[in-house]
C-alpha cells in the first residue's frame, strides 16, 4: 500500500508539472528525483553564448534554468552534474525540417 501511495504522489506532481510546464524529463541520480522543463528562449540564448568557451558552464546553466522540481543544490556536484550532461541536450525539441532550392 505504500508504494501505491506513492506512486499516486509522484503521478499527482507530475500532472501538475507538466499542467504548468507542458512536457517534462524527470532524472533519478544519485537518490534524487529531478523534473525539467523545455528551456526557454533566454535560457537557450544565455547557454549558446557559453558553450563554446565553457561547455559545462553551459550545461550547468540549462540544467539550473530548466530544474522545476528536485533540489538546486545537487547541481553543484560536480558527480550529479556530469551524470546528467549527456542527458540535458534531451531538453530541447528538436523538429525534422525540410529543406528544398527553389
Amino acid at each position: 500500500m505504500g508504494e501505491e501511495e506513492t506512486l499516486s504522489e509522484q503521478e499527482k506532481l507530475i500532472k501538475k508539472l507538466k499542467d504548468k510546464h507542458g512536457d517534462i524529463i524527470s532524472m533519478s541520480v544519485a537518490g534524487h528525483e529531478l523534473y525539467f522543463k523545455k528551456p526557454d528562449m533566454p535560457t537557450m540564448s544565455a547557454v549558446m553564448s557559453k558553450m563554446q568557451a565553457d561547455p559545462l558552464q553551459a550545461t550547468k546553466l540549462m540544467a539550473v534554468n530548466c530544474l522545476i522540481e528536485g533540489p538546486k543544490e545537487v547541481l553543484e556536484d560536480v558527480s550529479i552534474l556530469m551524470s546528467i550532461a549527456p542527458h540535458v541536450n534531451d531538453l530541447i525539441e528538436t523538429l525534422e525540417v525540410e529543406v528544398k532550392k527553389c
